[in-house]
Formats: C-alpha cells, structure tokens, sequence
C-alpha cells in the first residue's frame, strides 16, 4: 500500500488523528468497545465465575465485616483478573489500529506482560500511597497522572508510569475532567446495577447468582473504562505531536 492508504488501514476509527477532548474519549470508547462487545462480555463472563466460586469454598463467618472470602477476593483481583482486561484491552489496540487479533493471541499477550503490569499497578499504587501521606489532593493527583498505566504496558516498550506522567503532563485538569466523567458513566451505574441485583438476591435468597451478575456488571464497566483510556490515548499522542511507535506486539491488518 502506498503511505497514504497504510496510514488509513492503521487507523480506522481516526484515533491518532484527532486531538484529546473529554467528549471524544467518551464517545469513540464507548463505540470502540461496542465493537468489542463479544469479547467484552465473555471474557468479563468467564472471569467473573472464580468470584462466586471463592465465596462457596470460603464464607465468611457471621458478624465478619472484612470476612476471608473477601480478602481472597481481593487477592484474586490483584493477581489474575487483570488478565481478562489486559486481554481485553490487547484486542481493543488491534482493532484500533485495523488489527486482528485473535482471542487466544490477546491472552497469551497478557500473560507475557502479566509480570510487567503487576509490577507497574504495584509502583503505582505504592506512589499514590505516598503521596497520599501528604495529603489526600496530592494523591488524587498522582493517581490522575498514572492513568495510562495499562495501556502504556501494551501500547509502549517504555516504562508505564513515565509513560503515562508524560502524556498527562500539561493536561492534568482535563484528563482529571475524564476520570470522574467515566467514573460517572460507567462505574456509578455498574455499582447501582449490583447493589440492586444484590438486594434482589437476598429478597429472592438468590445472592450467589446475584453476586455473580454484579461481578459480570463490574468487569463490564472495567473493560468500557479501558476502551475510554485507550481513545484518550492516542488523543494525547497526537496533542503532543507524538508519532506512536509501531506496535509493540505483532497482528496482521484486518
């Protein structure tokens, strides 16, 4: 293909070619996971099942208000739900860019940078904790200037915080504006459907079903955020006048 045509194949949805704005990242997220939306909802499906099984094997005791279950639970979401949406987020890239990537391939590329993105959710929470000590602004701070973290693990060979630092740098309040503009239209409403499906559950003493369903709802509501920070990404590439490397992973055009 000539220049021209190769650089509208790799950009189908014109990301790296339109600025950052708040309303954009929104907008071409949420249309960018739609045509995710298979993908979204089996591998949320399938990642959602260790939280119920954990409860079934561990329950917790009568009166406990941090019981077992919940702190495997939270072990379980540390460690290995990750991988669902760095897959997730593997095939969001592709498709972004005019990729194919299979199912398979985005998780086995998740498991080769599952290292990788531990260690960088791990620096990040530790720096936000620090920075927290301070006072809660600069913690609020920090945790806005790592939002790019998991995408810059897929998207970039360089070290993900600096990554993300950089490309905040100078646009701090609207990316803020982002952050509570998708916590507003994807967490508030998941966190709304499981609290509702689970006092359905308990008025229908269904709660293992229910929890299940609020757990599906919640990775749901994680992976659309991915697919927003994804958009904003490339917007802030291009504010910057930054030319994105060549993917770091490889997929045959689409």
């Amino acid at each position: 293909m000539c220049a021209a045509c190769d650089e509208l194949a790799g950009d189908p949805f014109q990301l790296k070619r339109t600025e950052f704005s708040v309303g954009r990242a929104l907008l071409e997220g949420a249309k960018l996971a739609w045509h995710e939306a298979g993908a979204i909802l089996i591998i949320a499906f399938v990642f959602a099942i260790p939280g119920v099984i954990i409860e079934v094997l561990i329950p917790d005791e009568p009166g406990q208000t941090l019981g077992t279950s919940w702190r495997v639970s939270i072990l379980y979401e540390s460690l290995v739900a990750f991988i669902g949406s760095q897959a997730v987020l593997a095939r969001l890239i592709a498709r972004a860019e005019g990729r194919v990537l299979p199912v398979g391939r985005a998780f086995s590329l998740s498991l080769q940078t599952w290292s990788r993105c531990l260690a960088a959710n791990l620096r990040a929470g530790l720096s936000v904790l620090g920075y927290s000590l301070l006072l809660i602004v600069p913690g609020v701070w920090r945790s806005v200037q790592l939002t790019f973290i998991d995408v810059a693990v897929l998207r970039s060979t360089k070290d993900p915080l600096l990554v993300s630092k950089q490309f905040v740098e100078n646009r701090g309040w609207p990316v803020f504006g982002l952050v509570c503009a998708t916590f507003a239209t994807t967490w508030l409403p998941a966190l709304l459907v499981t609290v509702v499906l689970g006092a359905a559950g308990e008025l229908l003493q269904l709660q293992r079903p229910a929890s299940f369903l609020g757990g599906w709802v919640m990775n749901i509501s994680a992976m659309v955020q991915l697919s927003v920070s994804l958009v904003a990404y490339y917007g802030l590439a291009r504010s910057r006048g930054e030319r994105l490397p060549v993917l770091p992973f490889r997929a045959p055009l689409a």
